[in-house]
Parts: structure tokens; C-alpha cells; sequence
């Protein structure tokens, strides 16, 4: 039941506002990534997401696969309040607004060598509110986060190392 939706310019969404089915599960696969040539890699993509209640709880996770599918691994889980992109829940079927997507990335270091690395998008239906997913890309890069994401992440401890800082700081 994920769709493609001109709404947002070709974004996927996945309907749990009015699937009547609580518990359902339906998975788009993106095409095979060859991850062969690399040794850094990660998979960004948009998420937009909004509660409409916390009685009613929708989920969506990310699964790598490096077998053709017969085995896969979760790499990224999240379900109500965590998968919320915008605050409060609301009870109108949820359409975002460009200021109402949440940018992720997933380290995927370990999947690194492999020619065929399978990406599953996963939605639970918890009969709550539409999720939608957008700009998914690949590329040899690491999983960065600046200062005003963190803020606006609600990260509020940093650890800088080593300290002091010569040549190369850490940021955790």
C-alpha cells in the first residue's frame, strides 16, 4: 500500500490513516545497490510523520539485505512519538509541508563489498496517521551531523576529543 503521491513531488506514502488493517505490514524494496567499490557508504532519505494519538502507533523501519532477500537485517526502527516528525498528534489525515520533514541517515559501513545490497523500507499500520518517505539516495559518504541538526534534534551533551584539539576533533 505504499503509493507514489504527486502531493509532495513523487514522495512514497503509506496510508495508515485509512487502513482499516492495525498490524498490517507492507514493504516497498528500492533497486539493488552495488556497494562493491567502497569502503564508506550511507543511505539518506526524508521522513514525514505525524501521530494521531498516542493510543494509535505507526512504525517504519529500514532492513539491508545481502543474499537476494532470503535474510534481512533491521538497520533502523522507528514507531510513534520516535517516528513523529512533527508535533502535536492530530486526528486530520496528515499531509507534510516542506518544513515538516526529518532528514535520516543510516551507516551502512558494514554492507560495504557486497554488489547487491537490498534496502527494504518497512510500515506498520498502528491505524494512526500517514507516513511518507522522499529523497532516498546511496553514496559513498559518511553519516554527518552538524550543530543545528543536533539542536534541533534535542541532542544536549556533546563530548569533544581529544581535548586539546591539535590537528582533528571528535565530536560524540
Amino acid at each position: 500500500t505504499w503509493t507514489r503521491v504527486s502531493t509532495n513531488t513523487g514522495s512514497l506514502k503509506y496510508d495508515c490513516f485509512s487502513y482499516g488493517t492495525v498490524g498490517a505490514i507492507d514493504e516497498f524494496t528500492v533497486e539493488p545497490v552495488d556497494l562493491s567499490s567502497t569502503t564508506v557508504a550511507s543511505l539518506n532519505f526524508k521522513v514525514a510523520h505525524r501521530q494521531y494519538s498516542a493510543t494509535y502507533t505507526d512504525a517504519m523501519s529500514v532492513l539491508i539485505s545481502t543474499d537476494c532477500g532470503a535474510t534481512w537485517t533491521s538497520v533502523y526502527s522507528k514507531s510513534g512519538a520516535t517516528l513523529a516528525s512533527v508535533t502535536p498528534a492530530s486526528t486530520s489525515a496528515f499531509t507534510p509541508t516542506a518544513s515538516q520533514w526529518r532528514s535520516e541517515c543510516i551507516n551502512l559501513n558494514a554492507y560495504t563489498g557486497n554488489n547487491q545490497v537490498f534496502i527494504m523500507f518497512r510500515g506498520t499500520n498502528g491505524y494512526g496517521n500517514n507516513i511518507y518517505v522522499d529523497d532516498i539516495d546511496v553514496n559513498g559518504a559518511s553519516c554527518t551531523i552538524g550543530i543545528n541538526e543536533a539542536v534541533s534534534s534535542n541532542v544536549t551533551n556533546f563530548n569533544v576529543y581529544p581535548n586539546p584539539v591539535s590537528s582533528f576533533a571528535n565530536v560524540n
